[in-house]
This record gives C-alpha cells, sequence and structure tokens, in this order.
C-alpha cells in the first residue's frame, strides 16, 4: 500500500507539473503575439519575438520530458496494482490533507500496537518463552501408567471340569506405574540455554523495533511540519509576490519602460515557483504515507 501512495502521488506531481508548463506556453504565445505587433509596429525588437520563441521551445522541451515520466510513472502504479502496464490512468489531483499538529505521542502509541512488525516481534517473544518452559520440562520426572487385561479361557477337558484350578476361567488385570528421574541433568542444558538465548534475542528485536517506531514518528513527523511551513510560505508569500511581479512586469513592457529579458525572468520566476509548490504538495503527502506505514495505521482522524 505504501508504494501505491508513493507512486500516485508522483504521478500527481507530474500532473499538476504539466497543467502548469501548459499554461506557461499559452502565457508565453501571448508575449509573443504582443512582440510580434510591437516589431511589426517599429516600436520592438526582433530579437525580443526570437528570445520568446525560444523560451517557448525550452518550455515545450520540459513537457515533453514530463510526458516522458508520466508514462513511466502511470506504468509503474499500474503493476504495483497487479493491472496492465498500459492501461490509462486518468488526471490525478494533489488534495492536500494538512495536519495541524503532530502528536508523537499518540502516534508511538498507535505504532506499537498497529503496526504489523511490533506485532510480529511481540509473537516471537511469546513464541520462544514457551520453547523455555517446553525445554525445562526435560528436567522433570517422567511418570508413565500402564494397564493391560487377559482373556483367560477356562479348562474344558475332563479333568478340569471336574477338578477346576482356583479363578478358572477369570480375566487377568494388572496395572503398572514407572517413574523415569532423569539424573543426569546436564544434558538438557544445552536446550535450555539455546532456547534462553532465543528469547532474549527476541526481545532485544522487540525493542529495536519499537524504537524505530520512533524513530519514524520523530523523523516523519518533522519532515511533515517543515514541509507544512515551506507550503504555507509559497502560498502566502512567494506566489503572490512572483504573481504581482509578473503583472507589473507585463504592464512595463506593454509601455515599453522594460525589455523582453526582464518578462522573462518574471515568467520564469513564476513558473518555477508554482513547479515548487506542486512538489511540495506532493512530497506531504508521500511522507503523510510513510507515516501511515511506520505506525501501521491510517493517520488518526481527531487531531488535538
Amino acid at each position: 500500500m505504501r508504494q501505491v501512495k508513493l507512486a500516485y502521488f508522483d504521478l500527481g506531481y507530474i500532473d499538476r507539473a504539466l497543467a502548469v508548463t501548459s499554461q506557461d506556453q499559452e502565457l508565453l504565445r501571448l508575449y509573443e503575439t504582443m512582440a510580434e505587433a510591437r516589431y511589426s509596429q517599429g516600436v520592438g525588437l526582433q530579437q525580443a519575438v526570437i528570445k520568446l520563441q525560444a523560451e517557448i521551445t525550452r518550455v515545450m522541451s520540459r513537457s515533453k520530458e514530463l510526458e516522458r515520466q508520466r508514462v513511466d510513472a502511470e506504468a509503474t502504479l499500474n503493476v504495483l496494482r497487479d493491472r496492465p502496464a498500459d492501461e490509462p490512468i486518468s488526471f490525478v489531483s494533489l488534495v492536500r490533507h494538512p495536519v495541524e499538529e503532530i502528536d508523537a505521542k499518540q502516534l508511538y502509541a498507535i505504532g506499537r500496537n498497529e503496526r504489523p512488525e511490533v506485532k510480529a516481534a511481540f509473537l516471537r517473544i511469546e513464541t520462544n518463552e514457551k520453547s523455555i518452559q517446553l525445554a525445562e520440562r526435560q528436567y522433570w520426572p517422567d511418570f508413565s501408567l500402564g494397564a493391560s487385561w487377559g482373556n483367560v479361557l477356562g479348562r474344558r477337558d475332563e479333568a478340569g471340569r471336574m477338578n477346576p484350578p482356583p479363578d478358572n476361567g477369570k480375566d487377568v488385570y494388572s496395572l503398572s506405574v514407572g517413574v523415569n528421574i532423569p539424573i543426569f541433568r546436564s544434558k538438557y542444558d544445552a536446550g535450555v540455554q539455546e532456547a534462553t538465548e532465543r528469547f532474549a534475542a527476541a526481545r532485544q528485536a522487540y525493542r529495536s523495533t519499537v524504537n524505530n517506531v520512533g524513530l519514524a514518528v520523530r523523523s516523519i513527523g518533522f519532515r511533515l511540519e517543515t514541509i507544512d511551513d515551506q507550503i504555507a510560505l509559497f502560498e502566502r508569500a512567494l506566489l503572490p509576490q512572483a504573481e504581482q511581479a509578473l503583472l507589473s512586469t507585463e504592464s512595463a513592457y506593454a509601455t515599453g519602460t522594460i525589455g523582453v529579458l526582464d518578462l522573462l525572468d518574471s515568467e520564469r520566476m513564476l513558473l518555477e515557483v508554482r513547479l515548487g509548490l506542486a512538489r511540495l504538495e506532493s512530497d506531504y503527502m508521500k511522507a503523510l504515507a510513510e507515516m501511515e506505514r511506520s505506525i501501521g495505521s491510517a493517520f488518526p482522524e481527531e487531531r488535538p
């Protein structure tokens, strides 16, 4: 499930990036039209048109690379879902579910109870503890109890009928009790020692697995908080600033105050900010999937 989610969110980033670069191409073609109009009117340079066309080609090349990556990501996701590699997957929309606060203690407790590796490690402790008990039983005396029955036929000859022996024809019953006391106990010591060592190793493995849960919760929790802060920075500052800068640059270019290079700088900045935000949103959802894998459960709905 973890690999499926990671592949899904990788595909989500690629689809968002394709949409962003498509919008950027449309914007650049609008600028190309403006530059051609300015050049035909004698107030612009042909060099501006050429530079815009080169930028359009660069963005188109970037889109082609993203399309190639999408084919690979789509095939990977299909294989993970046990479906044909060439089965089409529709547009994946990144929908971020922000975590208001990371409750490390709560997540750690969930991980100790729900993560499959922790459950398996605890089961090995119980199994090896029973192995010690079974090995120690070799020191116990071995009691045996037996019973037998014999069917005795009475004498049927003439002498036996005339003077039958005692208990003639009476079945025979017997009971037997035996005790095997292990005098040489040392020969069982090796088995007990081996079982004890396996038990100690199982306990150590359990502690290590539980510690790994704590490590993952702390590490991934910090990553989620960091990415969430970065997304907020992009949404509240970088993206509005890049959009405003492009609007101002467009107005200045339309009036001839600045040249096409300034316009391209603002366009590239906005493009990179949008792509950076898409990457952060994808990374956030992938980190959330990693957290769910670490605790062996879906992220708790109720958050403090």
